[in-house]
Parts: structure tokens; C-alpha cells; sequence
């Protein structure tokens, strides 16, 4: 397992140098680029999955033994939020994208895994405006669902 410390800050950087040197894992050279560029090993029996927030974006991975998924959330100049997702099992699905009805902006929006295991992810997103947003990911043999939900928090 390879693991590369340079696109990863803080305390999550720390953590995952620490535990790969306690497992005697190399780092991986720095590739030069920006986001998650990030190696990871055998995943049998577990799963990995972090999400980047941009100036106007967030975009969501999850990785498990043989499937995975990414969700990217961007408000455009048309003031709206669009949602970008794909899914991986025996390749990667067409990108599917469409716009939340409620959550106009993802300005002041609060993000983070609600809950997340070896067939299950949620990701919330708290909007500045009372409305919520939960990206479900199944991971099943068929291959990873994706579900997502508006509502509000009133």
C-alpha cells in the first residue's frame, strides 16, 4: 500500500502516515497534482472515503473491495446545484448529472459522513438555508446504488 501525504493536510495526513508506517508501508513519491490523488491497498472486507470541499464544490469518494462511487456537488453560474455521480463495478458507469430542486447554493453548506461501513455510505450535506441533503451509497453484488434525498431541517 502506498499512500501519499502530499494532497492530504492536517490531522487526516498524520493519521494515515501513522498507521501506514506502523504497517510498514511506503510513501509514495508526491505526483504533483492537486485532490485526491491518493494510493490505497487491499480493501477486502473494508472500504475508504473522504470528500474534498472546493470554493464552490463538494466531491465525495468511496472505494471498496471491488466497487466504488463519487458524488460532486457544484453550484454553477446559474445559481442552482447541480449533482454529478458515477459508480465502479467492472468499469466506470456514464457520468448522470441533475439539479437539486431545494438547495440553491452550497455557500455556508456543512458536510461530513453521517454514517459509513463496509456496504453502506451516507454523506450530509447541511444547507445554510434549513435544507438537508443525504447521499445514500449501497454497495451490494450488483454493484453501488446511489440515492439522493432534499429535505428540510425546519
Amino acid at each position: 500500500m502506498l499512500t501519499r501525504r502530499a494532497v492530504l493536510t492536517g490531522t487526516a495526513a498524520a493519521s494515515i502516515a501513522a498507521i501506514a508506517s506502523a504497517h510498514d508501508r511506503a510513501v509514495a513519491a508526491p505526483t504533483g497534482g492537486s485532490g485526491f490523488d491518493v494510493g490505497f491497498g487491499d480493501l477486502e472486507g473494508g472500504a475508504l472515503a473522504g470528500f474534498h470541499k472546493g470554493p464552490d464544490s463538494f466531491g465525495v469518494f468511496i472505494k471498496w473491495h471491488k466497487a466504488g462511487a463519487e458524488v460532486f456537488f457544484k453550484t454553477p453560474t446559474l445559481g442552482v446545484v447541480e449533482v454529478f455521480h458515477k459508480t465502479f463495478f467492472k468499469g466506470w458507469t456514464p457520468v448522470t448529472s441533475f439539479f437539486l430542486k431545494d438547495l440553491l447554493s452550497l455557500d455556508g453548506v456543512e458536510a461530513s459522513f453521517s454514517k459509513f461501513d463496509k456496504q453502506r455510505g451516507e454523506f450530509f450535506l447541511k444547507g445554510a438555508n434549513q435544507i438537508d441533503v443525504i447521499a445514500t451509497f449501497e454497495n451490494n453484488v450488483d454493484g453501488v446504488q446511489i440515492d439522493i434525498e432534499e429535505s428540510s431541517s425546519d
